[in-house]
């Protein structure tokens, strides 16, 4: 049926590794390097796009981000996507959490990963997405749920408790205490 099947990922790669024409690839954009002319102490998370819905483990981001501007005090945060009132409540007295709404032109986001020094994207349920490619072939680092595909490309891994539903792909849920710890990691390791 397919002349090649070329996986991304290690959960791709167990779910088609049983055809002959299936071969397991890394990026060759990904980069391990961090540029210098980037804002090391900006970080950012892209919430949904859909404030119901709440696969971007936001409010914890949000949390961590709220106890990190706490305890250093130099790091700014930035937040795009769609907010509910409880995430917008937790952050509309921090102004050290930028909140910038949706961006609707692609050419922004990409603007925005050139800008930041880490992006923190401990997504509940998703695949490879488009955001880590993206941010890593512009030198982010990635904090992420320690969940494949996602710890397969990011740079610090936030322990997560893992809900098994009724898909292939199970529900990683990531607290804020973990999330903080890999951002004072991030700090410690790229802003110091």
């Amino acid at each position: 049926i397919f002349d090649d099947i070329i996986c991304l990922t290690n959960i791709c790669h167990s779910v088609f590794s049983e055809y002959t024409s299936c071969r397991r690839v890394s990026l060759p954009i990904i980069s391990d390097s961090i540029s210098l002319a980037r804002d090391r102490k900006m970080i950012l998370h892209q919430a949904s796009t859909n404030k119901s819905f709440s696969n971007k483990n936001t409010f914890e981001t949000l949390l961590a981000f709220d106890m990190s501007s706490r305890i250093k005090k130099d790091l700014s945060f930035i937040v795009s996507g769609e907010l509910n009132k409880k995430e917008l409540n937790l952050i509309k007295d921090n102004d050290k959490i930028k909140y910038i709404g949706v961006l609707d032109d692609h050419a922004d986001v990409i603007s925005l990963y050139k800008k930041a020094g880490c992006i923190v994207s401990p997504s509940t349920k998703e695949g490879l997405g488009l955001s880590y490619i993206e941010a890593k072939e512009q030198g982010c680092k990635i904090i992420s749920t320690d969940f494949s595909p996602m710890n397969e490309y990011s740079d610090y891994n936030c322990k997560s408790k893992i809900v098994k539903d009724n898909t292939l792909q199970p529900l990683a849920f990531v607290s804020a205490k973990e999330i903080l710890g890999n951002i004072i990691k991030y700090y410690e390791d790229y802003c110091v």
